[in-house]
């Protein structure tokens, strides 16, 4: 099959969508993650996002294909005028045909934190006059 387009004709099969993609999914929270002074290691942290994941204290703020997305975005969440003390970015791979569901999508982070999938890129700390606010990136 192929699908005509204005240039020319292209075969249907560069339009076919792979089963997955990696998606960067931001989340944010107003209490701060209260993570320790001395011991910042790979696991303490994802514990903690994980504990914080499992009641759902985090909200779904931002879904970007990961091709497409900026990085330095999600420290724009611990600015004015968000209220946010939490931003925890985690880029993983999801099957296409599920990510409309936040359920899913929360579902996987789960997974993906409990199974050791996801290690530490970034974990920053910065202190302001209203609270600690922290920045951690998983992927």
């Amino acid at each position: 099959m192929i699908v005509p387009k204005a240039v020319g004709i292209i075969p249907a099969f560069i339009y076919k969508i792979p089963a997955m993609y990696t998606y960067s999914m931001t989340f944010v929270g107003q209490k701060e993650l209260a993570l320790p002074a001395a011991n910042r290691d790979n696991s303490t942290i994802r514990n903690i996002v994980l504990e914080k994941f499992k009641v759902r204290e985090f909200t779904l703020a931002d879904f970007n294909w990961f091709g497409n997305y900026d990085p330095a975005h999600s420290g724009n969440y611990l600015k004015e005028p968000y209220m946010c003390n939490a931003v925890v970015e985690i880029c993983l791979p999801l099957d296409v045909a599920l990510v409309s569901s936040r359920d899913y999508i929360y579902n996987r982070c789960i997974a993906a934190l409990e199974q050791g999938e996801l290690a530490i890129q970034q974990s920053e700390v910065s202190f302001n006059v209203r609270a600690g606010k922290s920045l951690i990136r998983m992927a």
